[in-house]
């Protein structure tokens, strides 16, 4: 089992240092280029790990002759779309610009996310022997990776129907996963662009709004057996959360005197104000 194990950890490795395989140049006698990159010891703030002693040669034959038979299939808890993800200092500085807006508690589930630590049914299935625990809480078929329970998913994508529908006047075309997630890089139409700051914050706000509830309705489903609430009564709660959080920034835009971010607050807030779920729904005020 520990062979296994090793060997597991070992593929990872191999696997982030030569994505696309290895050359048949570092095969040969002179190795001396892939020995430096192979990390063969791992720290702990008490101890210090060292992996067995295999020559490097002969690990490197193994795991490329393991590459060439095995068909490469993108495993789940790799990083979301490798082409399009932000780098590790990019996603923190993004994360310390959003705490300054979105509440502690929403925004948990994002960054969970973001740093794939949210223990889904799949997060367990990979330390478990019951391979049906790795399908989703809602009872899909599916493997509950995070793309699928917060946006393949039917329970999801209903919801993010309703959600997108008050986006349109913002998105130049469909948005995709990798921008839902990270909220870097939105399509915008073109009048919107010069509100970027105030449109991407406003998208990271719902996004974070609605991951949250689409993890506290998994969790209720799973745990107490309740049905997750009607797809409107959810956009009622998540656009009433939204507008909490669009006031509390538009006081800050307000109070640090920022008239451009103020005044894209503004012309978000009248949009969503006119979409036709809100006029359907007075009572509910608007920002």
């Amino acid at each position: 089992r520990n062979v296994a194990f090793l060997h597991h950890q070992l593929s990872q490795i191999f696997h982030r240092l030569f994505p696309n395989g290895v050359e048949a140049s570092l095969l040969d006698e002179q190795h001396d280029r892939i020995k430096p990159l192979l990390p063969w010891h791992a720290s702990t703030p008490r101890k210090r790990h060292w992996f067995p002693h295999i020559p490097s040669k002969a690990l490197a034959n193994a795991l490329a002759a393991a590459e060439s038979k095995t068909p490469t299939s993108r495993h789940p808890f790799q990083r979301h779309l490798l082409a399009n993800t932000p780098s590790t200092s990019q996603l923190r500085d993004h994360a310390n610009s959003l705490r300054s807006f979105i509440d502690p508690r929403t925004l948990d589930v994002t960054l969970r996310i973001w740093w794939r630590i949210l223990p889904t049914h799949y997060f367990f299935w990979r330390q478990h022997s019951d391979t049906q625990l790795r399908h989703c809480a809602h009872g899909c078929t599916s493997i509950e990776a995070y793309r699928h329970l917060f946006w393949e998913c039917q329970h999801s994508r209903t919801l993010w129907t309703l959600v997108l529908r008050q986006w349109r006047n913002f998105l130049a075309r469909p948005i995709q996963w990798y921008q839902v997630l990270f909220g870097l890089d939105l399509p915008l139409k073109t009048r919107w662009k010069q509100h970027s700051n105030s449109v991407i914050l406003t998208w990271n706000i719902t996004r974070s709004i609605v991951f949250a509830s689409i993890w506290k309705n998994r969790n209720h489903f799973k745990h107490r057996h309740e049905a997750p609430p009607h797809p409107v009564t959810q956009w009622h709660w998540i656009d009433s959360r939204r507008r909490q959080h669009l006031r509390y920034a538009l006081r800050r835009a307000i109070a640090d005197d920022d008239t451009d971010f103020r005044d894209g607050l503004i012309r978000i807030a009248s949009v969503f104000a006119q979409s036709p779920l809100v006029q359907h729904h007075t009572t509910l005020p608007s920002v």
